[in-house]
């Protein structure tokens, strides 16, 4: 994975949303003699045409650190670029099914260990709404396997990890992508609720970028007159599609592709950038040039 296309003029397939086998909830992926099947998912990533992947899995970076290593073992000459993508679920919710927003955060390429030594610092240092005995919030790195279904953490307790881990001044773009979905486990309010409305343009403020798979989406978070309160101007963010592939089937027929299926829906991102995170970066700043949904390009 040390080669890098120079040209940004390109576009490619991204896929940031890719579970890892052995996934902390709803792993669907076939073991390999009793443990995750890493060989299978670093083969499948690496024939796919997507050129950018985002390893992962609910509230810790472990799983996705290792299996970037093992990929590079594996696949030394790769041109791809793996991500690691960690995916929370704030203790708020908007959509009419009261289900809580899920939340991703997008971390810069992890080739350093000083890298990944701030990627563990953040996800120690995020506070969970799970308390111990004595009361005290458990971080994320503190959660036991039957605690990641219900645990959520507050947007307050992610601006205070990230300034914990990064520093006061410190740019969050600088080191992270925050994702968050338009739909299902995510930001369309319940029709008719102002209060979830106001929630939802909230969430939208801190996030940088969007998940979604319809391209009316698209179109909706380019606007900057998107929020409830008028007088607020809403900045455009890119719109990236995220299979959420969970096991090896689904990776089969999602990565990479389209699928006009109701219940999976799966449109194909095309991004035009390098495959690297300053391309990623660069989508923030051109989202209407540099991000499509759509079958070819």
């Amino acid at each position: 994975m040390t080669k890098r296309v120079p040209s940004g003029s390109e576009w490619r397939k991204w896929d940031l949303h890719v579970h890892v086998p052995g996934t902390k909830l709803n792993n669907g992926y076939a073991p390999k003699n009793g443990a995750p099947d890493w060989e299978r998912f670093a083969n499948a990533l690496e024939a796919s045409d997507v050129a950018v992947i985002g390893i992962t899995d609910y509230f810790s970076v472990e799983s996705q650190l290792e299996f970037i290593e093992f990929f590079k073992q594996r696949h030394p000459q790769s041109e791809k670029l793996l991500l690691v993508n960690l995916e929370l679920r704030l203790n708020e919710a908007v959509n009419r099914a009261t289900e809580t927003v899920d939340f991703h955060v997008i971390f810069k390429d992890s080739a350093s260990e000083d890298a990944k030594a701030k990627m563990r610092e953040f996800v120690g240092n995020l506070k969970t709404q799970i308390t111990d005995a004595q009361d005290r919030q458990k971080s994320c790195t503190e959660l036991e396997p039957g605690e990641y279904d219900s645990a959520t953490v507050t947007r307050p307790d992610i601006r205070k990890a990230f300034r914990e881990t990064f520093g006061d001044k410190a740019e969050p773009t600088d080191h992270l992508i925050y994702l968050a979905p338009a739909s299902n486990n995510g930001l369309r309010a319940a029709a008719g609720s102002q209060r979830k409305a106001n929630l939802a343009d909230e969430i939208d403020k801190i996030v940088h970028a969007i998940f979604g798979k319809d391209e009316n989406y698209t179109e909706w978070y380019l606007n900057t007159d998107r929020f409830e309160d008028a007088s607020q101007q809403s900045k455009p963010k890119p719109v990236f599609g995220g299979s959420d592939a969970h096991s090896f089937e689904q990776l089969e027929q999602w990565l990479g592709k389209a699928d006009a299926a109701e219940d999976s829906h799966q449109v194909i991102t095309w991004v035009k950038a390098d495959p690297t995170f300053a391309g990623l970066q660069q989508t923030l700043v051109e989202p209407r040039d540099r991000v499509s949904l759509a079958e070819l390009q």
